[in-house]
């Protein structure tokens, strides 16, 4: 399993960070981007590029849950949480995405 480096150096009161680019390894799992298929009609393409990509990073269960709740609020106005926060704050952003562009005329 790829884990993420930070590493931290103290030289003269300086840090210095190093981050490695996970993005290459990640993958939306196919349950979810069945769910998330649903959804081709109803928003626009950068939209739904956007709420893809804030799936990655979780357990393909969480990916399913997630992306279930997403269509549940676009297509019925249900705003589910899952109790996880890091999902849930996930979750925020993504219905604040939507709401924005879909009331703002851009979806």
């Amino acid at each position: 399993m790829v884990r993420q480096n930070i590493f931290e150096k103290r030289k003269g009161g300086q840090f210095i960070f190093e981050d490695d680019d996970l993005m290459r390894v990640q993958i939306l799992e196919h349950d979810a981007e069945s769910v998330m298929q649903r959804l081709e009609n109803r928003l626009s393409k950068p939209l739904l590029f956007m709420l893809n990509q804030q799936l990655l990073g979780f357990s393909s269960q969480m990916q399913q849950e997630l992306a279930m709740d997403m269509v549940d609020y676009v297509c019925d106005d249900i705003m589910q949480m899952t109790g996880c926060p890091s999902a849930d704050c996930v979750l925020e952003i993504c219905y604040a995405w939507i709401d924005e562009y879909t009331k703002g005329g851009v979806a």
